[in-house]
């Protein structure tokens, strides 16, 4: 399944925003498999991700992943800053709209 999603984020040290577009073709698997916009975020990013997406509270990621709640909400700064989300709920949904197969790898 195709999905595409088109964010803007802002840049820090650029006038205005940047678009990202994610494409996502559903049939490639591995660390760098998905939309470019995923290949942005480091593979620990990427586990927290998937976890988030499977509905997991960040204190049930931290007990997966063996790091503190305190990591995995910084992880998630950083996920919302590099694709340009504002939430949990968008990160989901963008996750969903590219069928990203984000193995957590």
């Amino acid at each position: 399944m195709t999905g595409r999603v088109t964010s803007e984020r802002f840049l820090p040290g650029r006038i205005g925003t940047e678009r990202v577009t994610a494409e996502g073709d559903g049939d490639r698997e591995g660390p760098d498999s998905g939309p470019p916009a995923w290949r942005v975020l480091t593979p620990r990013e990427r586990q927290v991700a998937v976890q988030v997406e499977s509905g997991s509270t960040d204190r049930e990621i931290a007990r997966s992943l063996q790091i503190s709640p305190r990591t995995v909400h910084k992880h998630l700064e950083q996920i919302y800053r590099k694709l340009g989300l504002r939430s949990r709920v968008s990160l989901i949904v963008l996750m969903h709209r590219c069928s990203v197969p984000l193995d957590g790898s």
